[in-house]
């Protein structure tokens, strides 16, 4: 695994170097608040995980990308009543429970990603290839495939200071079955520019 993760951070940092780029060659760094939405056949897992992406990328031109990103996500465990019957005695109740364990993802991934400049802003669409890391509380932790598409729109706020907001689609294989996931997060990108 870790011949996999050098091999990962050595393919993110030859990205972000502008190849025989156009006018204005940036590079950027983002990062930012995100939410990660598990949906798995594997148990009771919570729903949303909060956490953190970041991510730099290189401009090859002024619409294609290529950039890599990493993300951490995590929720605790806690007990969730079911339905039956409950016995409460002033603000204590008792009745049948079930606990939720919690969960931690990481996800690593890169690709390429196709801008379309608005003047200052930007849209943008991007492939997602790489790998997830999910370590739940109660089961053993699990590396897999992650493959996926996403989008966004970069607002220019001062600067070389922008606002991101995006949404990616991002399925992952552990284990020898697909879950679905989805990651929504907003934040800060900085571009450094060359003339």
């Amino acid at each position: 695994m870790d011949r996999f993760n050098a091999l990962i951070i050595a393919i993110v940092v030859c990205s972000a170097a502008p190849l025989h780029a156009e006018e204005n060659r940036t590079v950027e760094v983002s990062g930012g608040f995100s939410l990660f939405t598990v949906q798995t056949s594997a148990g009771p897992y919570p729903d949303y995980l909060a956490g953190w992406h970041a991510s730099v990328a290189g401009h090859l031109n002024r619409y294609i990308v290529l950039f890599g990103d990493i993300s951490a996500h995590h929720e605790d465990g806690y007990w969730v009543n079911q339905p039956g019957v409950h016995f409460c005695a002033s603000t204590v109740c008792s009745g049948p429970q079930q606990y939720v364990p919690a969960l931690a993802v990481h996800a690593l991934v890169f690709g390429p990603r196709l801008d379309l400049p608005r003047g200052d802003d930007a849209i943008f669409v991007h492939l997602l290839a790489g790998a997830v890391r999910k370590n739940p509380e109660l089961a053993s932790t699990t590396t897999g495939l992650a493959l996926g598409v996403g989008g966004g729109f970069d607002k220019h706020l001062f600067g070389p200071i922008s606002g991101r907001i995006q949404l990616d689609v991002l399925p992952n294989r552990s284990q020898g079955q697909w879950d679905k996931s989805y990651r929504f997060g907003f934040g800060i990108v900085h571009k450094f520019r060359r003339e």
